[in-house]
């Protein structure tokens, strides 16, 4: 699997970024783990916050609600979610499965993904 199997969901935005090499491998990661996150059941949206501040962004596009920082040993990534109301453990560890599985398919290291549930739903179980 690679980068082109990921629909890039992103928006444009003037905003300055990082190294054009890092910042393109960080930008992957953030789309990549937003896809990979938003194909979950139970999963509604990223959120960027009330401040918008989780954001991974460049000089071309940003991903809202993933955080994708720089970290020893690969990528630290953060995402803000909106939930319907299911098992939210569960949910947390089969986002963590799925971001790290596709980040590996690409080869991008990741070190820690912290999963933070923003909102819940008003739908049924």
């Amino acid at each position: 699997m690679d980068a082109t199997a990921y629909p890039p969901p992103v928006h444009p935005t003037g905003t300055a970024g990082a190294s054009a090499a890092a910042g393109s491998e960080r930008m992957v990661l953030a789309r990549l783990a937003q896809v990979a996150t938003l194909r979950i059941p139970g999963v509604v949206a990223t959120s960027s916050g009330p401040a918008g501040s989780v954001v991974t962004t460049d000089r071309h596009e940003h991903v809202d609600g993933v955080m994708c920082l720089a970290a020893p040993g690969g990528y630290d990534i953060a995402l803000r979610l909106i939930c319907d109301p299911v098992p939210l453990p569960a949910l947390g560890q089969h986002v963590q499965t799925a971001v790290r599985t596709a980040a590996r398919s690409v080869g991008i290291p990741v070190a820690e993904i912290s999963v933070h549930i923003a909102e819940l739903t008003d739908r049924a179980l």
